[in-house]
């Protein structure tokens, strides 16, 4: 069964598509900036004297061992998303350049279309768009929520600025926090299968009320 990848940002430096390559099961993968696609190759080509700290780490966003045909890289999308968090003064600015990069790359994968593939693999806060896409074609959805929910997250925040008011801004409480939170749950309940890293994350989405029926943990290796 061939796979779509969708992966925003350079989580576990592509371990997910890199090794579904290997098994033969990539279909397409789908990402904001890479380093083998379009200008950003040049960035392994300078010096390193004239490479900057940024320009460093952009230069070692790159799936080793994917083909570039089976790639698609939404390079301006990632440079702009990578402002926006550079930019952001507050939890709340933060949290909505978080929203707003997760919708925008999945509407971009979905003008591009699935083709073949059977499964769409995606990750937490960028799926949501692309699930539903992929349920109307009748193809199965995997979700790896990578961390906590993010309500979870906001309690614990709030416990700990209440212990500790002075080490710490407060957690957010705007309506963008609620919408992320809202935009994780209709995740959970259009992915078939929810990878979870730890234990402590499937326990999350069960006290979220989420379907931990769906839930497998598959610990990360470090």
């Amino acid at each position: 069964m061939s796979i779509v990848v969708a992966q925003l940002g350079a989580r576990m430096h592509y371990a997910v598509p890199c090794l579904l390559h290997r098994a033969g099961r990539l279909d397409h993968f789908f990402t904001d900036l890479c380093a083998s696609k379009g200008w950003p190759r040049w960035c392994s080509r300078l010096p390193a004297g004239l490479a900057s700290d940024g320009l460093r780490r952009l230069g070692g966003r790159d799936p080793q061992g994917v083909p570039g045909e089976r790639i698609t890289a939404f390079n301006v999308l990632g440079l702009r998303y990578a402002r926006m968090r550079r930019r952001a003064r507050s939890p709340e600015e933060l949290t909505q350049s978080f929203l707003w990069a997760g919708r925008a790359f999945c509407r971009r994968i979905v003008s591009r279309g699935l083709g073949e593939a059977r499964s769409v693999y995606a990750f937490n806060s960028a799926a949501l768009e692309l699930f539903e896409a992929a349920k109307a074609r009748g193809r199965r959805t995997v979700l790896e929520q990578t961390i906590a929910p993010r309500r979870v997250e906001h309690t614990l925040l709030q416990e700990e600025h209440e212990r500790f008011p002075d080490w710490h801004c407060a957690a957010d409480e705007s309506d963008v926090l609620d919408r992320y939170c809202a935009r994780e749950e209709a995740e959970w309940r259009l992915a078939d299968l929810i990878l979870c890293g730890s234990d402590f994350v499937r326990d999350g989405i069960a006290q979220c009320g989420g379907p931990v029926e769906r839930c497998v943990v598959v610990p990360y290796g470090v």
